[in-house]
């Protein structure tokens, strides 16, 4: 009876220490696929949940504690990835959130016509410089 629990023993959305808990609690009724390290970590990946079971399911360690050790900090990671998301989800904001307008905010004004910054126009048929300058070079003949 508790040998078809263990086997049946899932995370499901339970904590990683929750779900260490249960499976050392049931771990006792079934010693026959935990009696190695390798059976018990397999045991253990076989009931992760699948974001945890997509992450450890190519973890190389050998002993279960290191193994457990791993699942923990990948759960701590989880979890704030997931914090950092909701947070940044909190500043985004899409065309059914109302956002009042920013305090002390110009609005933009195109340029007027005749502004004083505007560059000169370029004179056309400007006499040259005196001679008396210095690189005064004649324009050149055209032919």
């Amino acid at each position: 009876m508790k040998v078809s629990e263990f086997m049946r023993l899932t995370q499901g959305s339970k904590s990683m220490n929750e779900y260490l808990q249960e499976f050392n609690k049931l771990s006792r009724y079934a010693p026959s696929y935990v009696d190695t390290e390798e059976k018990k970590i397999e045991s253990f990946k076989r009931g992760l949940n699948t974001k945890m079971a997509k992450t450890m399911g190519i973890n190389s360690r050998t002993t279960f504690n290191a193994f457990i050790s791993d699942c923990l900090t990948q759960e701590n990671n989880n979890n704030l990835h997931a914090a950092s998301k909701n947070r940044k989800r909190g500043f985004e904001g899409g065309s059914s959130q109302f956002r009042p307008p920013m305090p002390n905010r110009q609005q933009y004004r195109p340029p007027v016509q005749n502004s004083r910054f505007r560059a000169p126009a370029p004179k056309r048929n400007a006499p040259p410089p005196p001679k008396n300058q210095r690189g005064y070079r004649p324009p050149a003949p055209q032919a």
